[in-house]
């Protein structure tokens, strides 16, 4: 039952990876605040080697190339935003090539700017609205999303059939902002900066620096071109963490309408034939009974 130690506080220590990880993860999903710490470093006399500060997160950062100026302008401008944000400077992180990004299970993955990362993509154009192929930009159509002014983002639907997807094939300088749920692993997140050259990975960070257009920069695809942005919203929905079952057949069957429908037809169905059936043997060993007699 979720919410067992609800107002309590759990004081946890290794809490970096394995049990204590665990541990830290189970009590905040029953409502715990927890305060974790870890000693990160080796300990004398223990076979293996100690916690980092980068098993403390749950984010890698995919730096395509090692020498792309725009990927590292990029990777530094976002730790200093980051640790701007939360008040703790990013001082150690785990960095990952394309290749083992398509085997980052159970991680959030940070998808900088070039073109080994425009191929990563490639191989998940499935899930996103937008992919940058040598050939032209592969777009799928989605309503715009309002800005921060006019209200918030909608609820998207994922049954509405397939968005049409059109191919653009022009040399013009573009940029954009991704975020989708990781294919590697289900309830994680990819955010993804793509960019049709440098110029464009330069007019992105530019825009994310501003803070008159952060808030135009929403939903599930950001375009960015002649310091224009355009958000569009996205209908996939899928949750973040780990739900109860009721949560889960909610969140599942909520998207379904026909189909929730079917299912509360055939339980109700299924329990007034069992009713039945009981009422009908009850009278039955009644009646014998007094025949009995």
């Amino acid at each position: 039952m979720a919410g067992r130690v609800a107002g309590k506080v759990a004081f946890i220590t290794g809490a970096a990876r394995s049990q204590g990880r665990s541990h830290a993860i189970r009590l905040a999903q029953e409502g715990a605040d927890i305060i974790a710490v870890d000693l990160l470093e080796d300990v004398p006399g223990i076979p293996y080697a100690g916690a980092t500060e980068a098993d403390l997160a749950e984010t890698a950062v995919v730096l395509p190339d090692a020498e792309d100026r725009a990927a590292l302008e990029e990777l530094f401008f976002l730790l200093g935003r980051l640790g701007r944000q939360t008040g703790a400077a990013a001082l150690q992180y785990r960095l990952l090539d394309t290749t083992e990004a398509l085997a980052a299970k159970g991680s959030d993955l940070l998808v900088l700017t070039g073109s080994k990362s425009n191929e990563l993509l490639e191989h998940w154009a499935k899930n996103l609205a937008m992919v940058f192929r040598k050939a032209g930009r592969d777009f799928r159509e989605l309503a715009r999303a309002p800005n921060a002014m006019t209200g918030p983002l909608q609820p998207g639907r994922s049954d509405d059939g397939a968005a049409p997807r059109v191919v653009i094939r022009a040399d013009g300088s573009l940029a954009a902002l991704l975020s989708f749920e990781s294919p590697v692993s289900r309830g994680r997140t990819v955010v993804a900066l793509v960019g049709s050259d440098a110029a464009a990975a330069q007019s992105l960070v530019a825009s994310l620096e501003d803070e008159s257009k952060v808030p135009q920069i929403r939903g599930e695809l950001a375009l960015v071109r002649n310091d224009a942005i355009q958000s569009y919203q996205g209908g996939d929905l899928y949750y973040v963490g780990s739900l109860s079952w009721w949560q889960w057949l909610w969140f599942h069957f909520s998207r379904h309408a026909l189909l929730l429908t079917i299912i509360c037809l055939a339980a109700a169905v299924a329990t007034g034939l069992f009713f039945y059936g009981w009422l009908q043997r009850l009278a039955a060993k009644r009646l014998g009974g007094r025949a009995g007699t």
